[in-house]
């Protein structure tokens, strides 16, 4: 999290959803901030996989600046 109030949870789940439509290259007004939900928000990837997601989040019409951080699960063992 950069600058600003945290994401509560609701904003938190707005912002999975907003990464997962982005991810599968919807158009940048379907993508939505999860603080004020104007379209256009700005998603960068800058994961460090296989270990953890990580998508910077910034949306110019209410200035949310956000690193959204994701735990990816470990490999599974037999």
């Amino acid at each position: 999290m950069t600058g600003g109030r945290p994401l509560d949870a609701a904003e938190t789940a707005a912002a999975m959803r907003a990464v997962r439509l982005w991810q599968q290259k919807r158009p940048a007004d379907e993508v939505r901030c999860p603080r004020c939900a104007a379209g256009g928000l700005s998603i960068v990837d800058r994961s460090a996989r296989p270990f953890a997601e990580w998508y910077k989040l910034d949306c110019a019409a209410c200035g949310l600046a956000h690193t959204l951080g994701v735990a990816m699960a470990p490999p599974a063992h037999d």
